[in-house]
């Protein structure tokens, strides 16, 4: 780990042993994805996991002697090394394995040059507790977990033809001998081999026999293990509000989340030893099963519980949707050790587990001033991170960061650099929104221009903007806006639509005016979910077909589904029109609404509380109020119910409510 990112709050020897833990999982990924470079990699696979297995008793104290243990993870690492290059002809992916392999080693012979003698008291197993507040921890009497590595069956000798001795050909009739030969031979050797007798095969028994099947004690933990993950995984499915629901209908859900967390405790080693198999033998890779397995690792004393997440992500947190899945739990998890992996994953050459790291780093407030900057010149995504805490912590090179940032075309990172300028300076940031909106980003600039608080210049502009071209983010932006003028644009317009831009106009007519005037509406279920926010479209690029349809046979086609029915923003011009005739007078021209009321942070806490917001539109309304107040609280939608109910409660007296 490079030392200038390392927390001082962790002894040298720690740090050197996650420089080893991260060399070590490098090594398995190169081994596990080219191992049929090599005849047998079995020897050596044998000796990586016994290295895991003694680092992780040295750092956990599960041994007596923590020096002894990482000289033994030391040994078994030399020995991987020197079985793969024995195997070896040419440089390759498994030649990168045995210098990682190498550099594991080196760095645990420093760790154990430094590691004290004697370890602490293993934890009692028979204090494990229900978890009454908060994010479950147990501690546990246990062995240490083990990852297993997947390899190809090593060839045996049957497998491997014998060289053919074929003398030189001179002509086309020779070829021809040579190859009737191989042929024969290749015949004769098949018929020996199915003439060998097959293999008895074990059969489960039978219920013609009348015979009771019992499982072994270990076997019925191990099932209800598998029971209580899966309900993890679906609870964590669940845990997502719906669109039209409030946030606070997932606290029941996260209530019997945790409870299910409490009872896989305690199965113990055994319920451990079950979650990478859980995980990495699915036929599919599900997001929901990765945070079901990283909120329960994360969940469980021990670095070797982290080890196992630490697997998890470099084998599966490989999409946007199983980063999201794996970030969400380790968010949430209260392990001791967690910031230390998560610092180790920062000096990873792997650009997904930086981005992780970063994300639960800055989510826990605990990535330092100099981490911010080294990243802050990272690829954009992971830079568009640091840029929001180097503005709510007043860091000093802010500036000079967010010009650098300002001069961007990644759409996110350009984002954030607006963001966090509005947080540092609303009228820079104004100023920096008016130049990009003529751009290839001007939609989302309107936004945020409307956000931070337009001028009536600005104001007309957005208007004419989402006229010209309703596309539902520009309607969308009326609703931040909520100017008044745009009040009989919208009524006009949704008399001529349909489907969902006539919801889209419902909706924001419904934010500006407070008017609670709903309908029950068919939607298609898959527009229930909390959509990511949307990017700039790219010219010429066609969206990518639904996975159903993606892996269906084309001549057996899923059907659309039946919809779902909501109650939403009515969707008729004629009701709104009567409605706004009604009460037109009570709205001031001049002044911007939130929800019927003037615009203002306390409006704003109010539509974060109580509205029936999807999660990343009430993130974006947190922001807002942080801009507006140039004040930071932390609040983060993916909290548990109960911590995002705590911190309003503690927020609204700050606004004057």
């Amino acid at each position: 780990m490079a030392q200038g990112l390392a927390p001082s709050i962790w002894p040298p020897w720690l740090l050197d042993v996650e420089d080893a833990h991260g060399q070590l999982q490098h090594a398995v990924c190169l081994i596990e994805d080219n191992g049929e470079d090599a005849k047998d990699l079995t020897s050596s696979a044998r000796s990586i996991e016994a290295a895991f297995l003694h680092l992780y008793e040295a750092v956990d104290g599960r041994t007596a002697d923590r020096m002894t243990a990482l000289q033994t993870a030391e040994t078994n690492a030399k020995n991987a090394a020197k079985d793969i290059a024995e195997q070896l002809e040419s440089p390759g992916p498994l030649s990168d394995a045995t210098k990682a392999l190498h550099e594991a080693a080196t760095a645990l012979s420093q760790a154990a040059q430094h590691a004290p003698g004697l370890a602490p008291d293993a934890a009692d197993g028979s204090k494990l507790k229900a978890t009454r507040r908060g994010t479950p921890l147990h501690a546990m009497d246990r062995s240490s977990w083990t990852p297993r590595l997947r390899l190809p069956p090593p060839l045996l000798p049957a497998d491997i033809a014998a060289p053919i001795d074929a003398p030189p050909t001179s002509s086309f009739e020779e070829l021809d001998a040579v190859d009737a030969a191989v042929r024969a031979q290749v015949a004769q050797s098949l018929e020996e081999r199915l003439a060998q007798p097959e293999p008895p095969i074990d059969t489960a028994p039978s219920l013609e026999a009348d015979t009771l099947y019992h499982l072994s004690p270990e076997s019925f933990v191990r099932e209800k293990a598998r029971l209580c993950f899966d309900e993890v995984a679906m609870l964590a499915l669940q845990r997502k509000p719906l669109r039209g629901d409030h946030f606070t209908i997932s606290d029941d859900v996260e209530t019997r989340l945790i409870e299910t967390v409490d009872a896989f405790a305690s199965f113990g080693a055994t319920g451990v030893g079950e979650l990478e198999t859980l995980v990495l033998d699915a036929p599919v890779a599900e997001p929901s099963r990765l945070f079901a397995a990283s909120f329960i690792a994360g969940s469980l004393v021990g670095r070797d519980a982290l080890g196992l997440i630490d697997r998890l992500a470099r084998h599966q947190a490989t999409t946007s949707e199983m980063r999201q899945a794996m970030g969400d739990a380790l968010r949430l998890s209260r392990h001791p050790m967690l910031d230390l992996m998560m610092n180790s994953w920062l000096q990873e050459s792997n650009v997904e587990l930086r981005r992780i790291a970063l994300e639960v780093l800055v989510a826990r407030g605990a990535v330092s001033d100099a981490q911010l900057q080294q990243l802050s010149q990272d690829r954009p995504r992971i830079a568009a991170l640091t840029l929001l805490p180097m503005a709510t912590g007043g860091h000093p090179a802010l500036e000079e960061t967010l010009e650098q940032a300002l001069q961007s075309d990644h759409p996110v990172l350009l984002e954030a650099a607006w963001v966090a300028q509005a947080f540092a300076s609303q009228g820079r940031a104004a100023r920096s929104l008016r130049r990009a909106l003529d751009g290839a980003h001007g939609d989302r600039a309107a936004r945020w221009l409307a956000i931070i608080g337009a001028s009536d210049e600005d104001t007309k502009y957005i208007m004419q903007r989402a006229f010209t071209d309703p596309t539902e983010e520009n309607l969308q932006t009326l609703g931040w806006l909520g100017a008044v003028g745009s009040v009989d644009h919208l009524i006009r317009l949704l008399a001529r639509s349909e489907g969902d831009t006539a919801l889209t106009i419902g909706s924001v007519l419904q934010r500006i005016l407070g008017a609670n005037l709903t309908a029950e509406v068919d939607i298609d279920p898959e527009k229930l979910l909390d959509p990511d926010p949307p990017e700039p479209k790219a010219e010429g690029l066609i969206p990518p077909p639904t996975l159903a349809r993606e892996v269906s046979d084309p001549r057996h086609m899923p059907a659309e589904g039946s919809p779902d029915t909501l109650e939403l923003s009515d969707p008729t011009a004629g009701t709104w029109r009567q409605w706004w005739d009604e009460n037109r007078e009570r709205f001031d021209p001049e002044l911007r609404y939130r929800w019927g009321y003037p615009h203002s942070p306390l409006t704003c806490w109010a539509e974060l509380d109580g509205a029936l917001l999807p999660p990343s539109t009430r993130e974006q309304v947190a922001r807002e109020i942080w801009i507006l107040t140039q004040q930071y609280t932390p609040f983060d939608t993916r909290d548990w119910v109960k911590q995002q109910q705590q911190t309003l409660a503690a927020w609204k007296p700050k606004l004057g409510g």
